[in-house]
């Protein structure tokens, strides 16, 4: 289970289980054997908490399904007197982890209080990833494809990727000027495309200065517009921005991607406090459509929602 908001599939597992002769007792351990529970944000806004008698409500077909009590189906998300849905998942599955080592100790000293155990790191960690053959560019294929793979061998790094096994050889990523050779020029070749990329994407033509830069530092921006996610959070010392943008020694631009939910008011209003910000002599690009809008947010500061 990925965060709870997915937690309630536990529940139909289980009322499955019962239909076909388990108790329920045995239906809910075994659910819980074969579950594992991802957590995520370790913030109220990503540990969605509801009022006891709001659940029961909603729960009562499963407990008249299950013939069960409604405050022992209620206790299984106790947590501060409500029902917590991240407590819910931790209490029916057989393990829990966050998604980096720190998250992994922060989740433990959250919800420690849940682990009867008494393990001091009871939330374990993976280590995010990404799909690689849509993450990787066409340049850097090729790279991995000559200095991955040993010399003679008929292996494809792309089948090999993640195994230790699947590194440069010693050597392969730094003393050769040529392209063909080190990665920054092949870097260097993939980035005006990758830079240029949100560019069409607005709803109206782009005004402003000119293209993004294809050789300045580019920090991108790409999340769902909740707060928690503080994407304003850079705007709060526009001083040092304005100061960190227009360096011409070494340019640097931002890249924003995303939009609000949009039931999520607060989330909307980040994106449009984002991009009225103030921007000193810079001219911007602008978009709208529905809580969907661009405008450059700092002098040289590129900034592109897609919808």
């Amino acid at each position: 289970m990925n965060e709870g908001h997915v937690a309630f599939l536990a529940l139909e597992r289980a009322r499955e289980r019962v239909q076909m002769g388990d108790s329920l007792a045995e239906a809910l351990a075994a659910v819980k054997r074969t579950t594992v529970f991802t957590t995520h944000t370790p913030v109220p806004a990503g540990n969605e908490t509801f009022d006891r008698k709001l659940v029961r409500r909603y729960l009562e077909p499963w407990i008249r399904d299950v013939g069960c009590e409604p405050e022992e189906a209620i206790d299984l998300g106790r947590d501060n007197g409500n029902f917590n849905m991240t407590a819910f998942s931790i209490r029916l599955a057989a393990s829990t982890n966050g998604v980096s080592r720190l998250h992994g100790e922060v989740s433990s000293a959250m919800w420690r209080h849940l682990f009867p155990d008494g393990a001091s790191q009871p939330v374990g960690h993976v280590t995010n990833g990404v799909h690689t053959s849509t993450w990787v560019g066409p340049e850097m294929r090729t790279f991995y494809g000559q200095h991955v793979d040993p010399p003679g061998s008929s292996a494809c790094w792309s089948r090999r990727r993640g195994r230790r096994s699947a590194r440069p050889r010693r050597g392969a990523l730094g003393g050769s000027p040529g392209p063909e050779g080190a990665p920054d020029p092949l870097r260097a070749r993939a980035r005006p495309g990758a830079i240029g990329a949100p560019r069409p994407r607005p709803r109206r033509a782009a005004t402003g200065r000119g293209p993004a830069r294809p050789h300045a530092l580019t920090i991108g921006f790409a999340r769902r517009f909740a707060t928690y996610k503080r994407a304003f959070l850079i705007m709060t010392d526009l001083d040092r921005l304005r100061a960190l943008v227009s360096d011409p020694a070494h340019p640097v631009q931002l890249v924003f991607a995303g939009k609000a939910h949009p039931a999520d008011r607060e989330g909307q209003e980040v994106v449009r406090r984002l991009f009225s910000s103030p921007t000193g002599s810079s001219a911007g690009s602008s978009s709208s459509s529905r809580t969907t809008t661009s405008r450059s947010a700092a002098p040289s500061c590129r900034a592109a929602t897609c919808g």
